[in-house]
């Protein structure tokens, strides 16, 4: 029996499957703690009445161990964690494999000991991309302690699944009422991609309508039906985008690094001192040269930023490229090379891009996992799927404010204002995302979600990828495989303003510009 394996400590713990993986392929091994339950903090409230929990320190008591009590599955207020749905998904006493697609023949483990499966029901759907197809329930036949059966499900696809991706999820909740929970109660749950969309098909480059091109003083200006794109052509970014009279930008998109350490960072190993230690927590952009030309007869600009980021003093640094292809359409497809110099550090916290959006833009959708947080290493909790929340409901609330809200394989994500008009973005093939009304420095700085205040901006991360969570603030840091290396990267992503009221973010998202000449 491992003691204290994982340390739930803020955003974490990272890691439980690589273990649950091994404690049942080993009969030798029954299981492990987790340190711990619940939070240890205790309710206040600040002069102008706003509630937050108090830890070491915050009583004058002197010495202390600050928030090292702030280290439970559950929050001080007994609010489940993220870290505690991943650690259910994780243990969870049924698993299923998928054995032939073309047929919804699966093969149902029973991981109790003891006990059969006959006090659960079992209930499955097939999806198109969020959107409900057929649906049913399934008799469980009689699966003894550790044995396995195989069943049917009786799901169909239509005659032409192409273009989209379907989803067979499967359900197993209690069937009637326990001690311990209400029938309907979900015990364990299993999702198998049975169909995939593929690549999306192009579009035609001749059916485009033509661009308009100027130069106003140090901004690059492109027009086009219904928007306007300005490049600052000193800073490298994009200063204004507008469509349908709506501001889409307010700064951005500019590579970035950083993010707000976690307690896990901190700990054990403290990458966080690492990263800092070659400046990565204050890196600023220097524009070698920008460029721009018409191409495709006008109906395509393209604009080249060449870059160097580098923090002040150090040697050390990532030479990078952005090549921007705005197409007559709207459409705007970014592609990012970046060459770290190698005396640079091990890992690095995210790669991606980080945009400033106006207010406005609160409700979000995406296509990817959730609807709760996830990253590389804590995401098998979050099935996929098309989920939508507000801003707020996207940011998760540590007693002690750190990285948080991550949403991971995400094919694409939109920010919307009450209108429906808004800003999609599409992966190449997928990425990362949040989005926090608190700027990274905002979230490392504070101590207390108190403390926090809103930026006046929404901050949009886009990212390629972000380094795992781990569970090094008592234990194990990051896995080998979840480690975000500092090596040469390439990436890119489809920006398309959109209105609701003329296409979905979905549909949307299948359409592709054609490829360049």
């Amino acid at each position: 029996i491992l003691c204290e394996y994982a340390h739930a400590m803020g955003n974490g713990p990272g890691g439980f499957t690589e273990y649950w993986d091994t404690i049942y392929r080993y009969r030798r091994l029954q299981g492990g703690c987790v340190w711990e339950w619940c939070d240890h903090g205790i309710r206040q409230r600040t002069a102008a009445g706003q509630e937050y929990f108090a830890y070491g320190g915050d009583f004058g008591d002197e010495p202390n161990d600050g928030n090292f009590v702030i280290d439970g599955l559950v929050s001080a207020d007994r609010v489940p964690s993220p870290g505690l749905l991943e650690y259910k998904k994780t243990i969870e006493p049924v698993k299923v494999e998928m054995l032939d697609v073309a047929v919804g023949l699966v093969r149902i483990h029973n991981r109790y000991d003891f006990i059969t499966l006959n006090h659960l029901a079992c209930s499955w759907s097939l999806t198109k991309e969020g959107m409900l197809v057929q649906q049913g329930s399934l008799h469980l036949p009689d699966i003894p302690a550790q044995g396995f059966t195989t069943v049917q499900i009786p799901f169909a696809l239509p005659e032409d699944p192409t273009g989209w991706d379907y989803w067979l999820d499967m359900d197993f909740t209690l069937a009637f009422d326990m001690r311990w929970a209400k029938r309907g109660h979900e015990v364990a749950n299993a999702q198998f991609l049975v169909a995939s969309a593929g690549p999306a098909r192009p579009g035609a480059l001749q059916s485009m309508p033509t661009l308009q091109c100027r130069v106003e003083e140090t901004s690059l200006v492109i027009q086009g039906p219904a928007m306007e794109v300005r490049f600052n052509t000193v800073y490298g970014v994009i200063s204004s985008w507008l469509y349908e009279g709506v501001q889409l930008i307010e700064e951005g998109p500019r590579l970035a690094f950083w993010r707000a350490t976690t307690d896990n960072d901190r700990g054990f190993g403290d990458v966080a001192g690492e990263w800092k230690s070659f400046g990565l927590h204050w890196l600023k952009h220097r524009i070698d040269r920008v460029s721009w030309e018409v191409i495709e007869g006008g109906r395509a600009v393209k604009v080249e930023v060449s870059a160097r980021v580098a923090p002040p003093i150090k040697s050390w640094g990532v030479s990078c490229i952005y090549e921007y292809t705005v197409y007559g359409t709207g459409d705007v497809v970014i592609s990012v090379k970046g060459v770290p110099a190698k005396c640079g550090p091990k890992t690095l916290p995210r790669i991606g891009l980080e945009l400033r959006i106006p207010k406005q833009f609160e409700y979000v959708t995406w296509y990817g996992r959730g609807p709760g947080e996830s990253y590389a290493d804590t995401r098998q909790a979050n099935r996929v799927g098309v989920y939508t929340k507000s801003v707020d409901g996207l940011f998760t609330p540590y007693t002690f404010p750190q990285e948080n809200g991550n949403r991971t394989e995400v094919k694409w994500t939109s920010v919307a204002n009450s209108r429906g008009i808004g800003l999609l973005a599409i992966g190449m093939p997928e990425m990362n995302f949040s989005i926090h009304r608190y700027t990274v420095e905002q979230l490392e700085k504070a101590r207390h979600t108190y403390e926090l205040s809103d930026s006046g901006q929404l901050i949009w991360h886009l990212d390629y990828r972000q380094n795992g969570i781990g569970s090094a603030s008592c234990g194990p840091g990051v896995l080998p495989q979840y480690e975000l290396h500092c090596e040469p990267f390439q990436f890119a992503l489809h920006l398309r303003p959109f209105s609701v009221d003329l296409a979905s973010p979905s549909v949307l998202s299948k359409q592709v510009p054609g490829p360049i000449q």
